[in-house]
This record gives C-alpha cells, structure tokens and sequence, in this order.
C-alpha cells in the first residue's frame, strides 16, 4: 500500500459513492521493509485528505500500525467500481470497526460475500 504512486480517494456511504481526487503519494522510499516512518508519513497523507479507510489488494508489515487509525480493507475484488459498490454493501461493517478505535482490526473482503 505505502509504495502505491497515488491513492485515488472515494466518499463512500451507504447511498452514494463519490470520487473525491487522486493524490500523488508523495512520501519518502522507505529506509527498510515495514519502515515506521513510512507508516507514519502515509498515514499523515492520508489524515490530511480526512480518509477513515484504506482499501488495497495487500498490506505490508505496517497493517499493524495503520490499524490504529484507519480501517484496513484488505479487497480481493479488483475492479475499482464493483470494489466500491462491495464497500457500500459492508458499509455498517466498516462503521463498526472504525468505532472500535484503536483496537480496531483489519477486514478482508472477498466479493463472494
């Protein structure tokens, strides 16, 4: 996820979905695989365009530390519109871990669900 070139950035909610923007990733090489710097310079990304969720294929090492402040998608649906339109359908399931705080865990989707 931290190594992605840009992040294209979505609303979701249970109604609607809406592109926001892409945003570069604009974060330092990290010094050494699972880096807490990098963790730390994502999430400040993405913390600054207000994002709650974070939505990729895989996570690296640092799930561990993004957890704590977002919802980790691990999503094995790869195409962009049928992803978002699974997100909306687990969007209560979503809410919920988010309000977990940072006991928060990761959620894997499948699109079998």
């Amino acid at each position: 996820f931290g190594d992605a070139g840009r992040y294209d950035i979505y609303r979701v909610g249970k109604e609607k979905t809406e592109f926001v923007k892409t945003i570069d990733n604009t974060t330092p090489e990290e010094k050494q695989h699972g880096d807490p710097v990098k963790a730390k310079n994502v999430g400040s990304l993405m913390g600054s365009e207000g994002v709650n969720v974070l939505v990729s294929g895989q996570f690296g090492q640092n799930l561990k530390r993004v957890r704590t402040r977002f919802v980790p998608i691990i999503m094995r649906v790869f195409e962009i519109e049928r992803a978002l339109e699974t997100i909306q359908t687990h969007f209560e399931r979503v809410e919920e871990e988010y309000e977990r705080g940072e006991e928060r865990k990761h959620i894997v989707i499948r699109g079998d669900e």
